[in-house]
């Protein structure tokens, strides 16, 4: 059985099978982590600005179109739809036509966020949790969606709460109804210094969680982006962090373990042989 026909499209009642499990489509992490996440999981992928989240939150639509054949709705939310589609295309990506084909969808929010006009045919409301899945759940039904990426979650919290109660109960809302459905998502998260997400709420009410980071090294000479996998349902995930890159045509590559190590070996090699040779 492939991994599409392990799901249904929406469903406002029922359950979807235990650890039936959607690729996230990208290369080297799907394979540590059992196939994907379970099938109706909601994944948070929280990060600083620069650490590739949104890449992977429309890595995870795109491949989901393109290899598995399940239909997506990607919610702008912090930008606009067109600002994400020029630079989701310059990885190579055929993003209009997936649009012409109905296969992938933006729904902007970002328009009702940042209070200006909006140019999609498709907007959704952020007025409250209901006004928002209201809509949302509109578009799934449109194109029988079965992967939505919220881009990000962080940014409804701060309208949707006042305070920490009013949010997680925000959080709560939002994320059951998602589960009711059986659509699997994709939310990303701000990510702040020492902190997963901007509110301490959002890897909470996920049901899985992953954390990219950017890690100097000892001599403060270079950075690598590293990929932190927190909790994964139904799986034993590795619990140190693994490399990942980010390539045109490719989107996030996650470096398995061995060739991790011979790249650091060969980076601690140069880093040697630049400070012996004085530059």
């Amino acid at each position: 059985m492939t991994p599409t026909e392990t799901r249904i499209g929406l469903r406002i009642s029922g359950e979807v099978k235990a650890f039936q499990r959607v690729p996230l489509g990208v290369e080297g992490l799907d394979e540590i982590i059992g196939g994907g996440i379970p099938a109706g999981d909601i994944l948070l992928v929280s990060g600083m600005p620069g650490s590739g989240r949104t890449t992977l939150a429309f890595q995870f639509l795109y491949y989901g179109c393109t290899k598995y054949g399940d239909p997506g709705i990607f919610v702008a939310v912090d930008e606009k739809p067109d600002s994400v589609r020029s630079r989701m295309s310059h990885f190579g990506w055929n993003v209009a036509s997936l649009e012409r084909k109905g296969a992938l969808i933006f729904a902007d929010a970002y328009a009702r966020v940042a209070k200006v006009p909006s140019i999609e045919e498709r907007e959704v409301a952020v007025d409250d949790v209901v006004a928002f899945l209201t809509d949302l759940f509109a578009y799934v039904e449109e194109i029988a969606a079965h992967r939505v990426v919220i881009d990000s979650v962080s940014t409804l919290l701060a309208i949707w709460g006042s305070n920490e109660g009013e949010r997680r109960s925000a959080a709560s809302q939002l994320c059951a109804s998602l589960r009711e459905t059986g659509l699997t998502t994709l939310m990303t998260a701000e990510a702040l210094p020492g902190r997963i997400s901007r509110f301490g709420i959002e890897e909470y009410v996920a049901d899985d969680v992953i954390v990219l980071h950017s890690v100097k090294s000892a001599d403060g000479l270079s950075t690598r982006r590293m990929m932190e996998i927190v909790k994964l349902k139904g799986y034993a995930h590795p619990l140190t962090m693994v490399p990942y890159r980010i390539e045109h045509g490719r989107g996030i590559v996650v470096v398995p373990p061995r060739a991790a190590r011979e790249e650091l070996l060969r980076e601690r090699i140069e880093r040697i042989r630049r400070r012996i040779r004085g530059f």
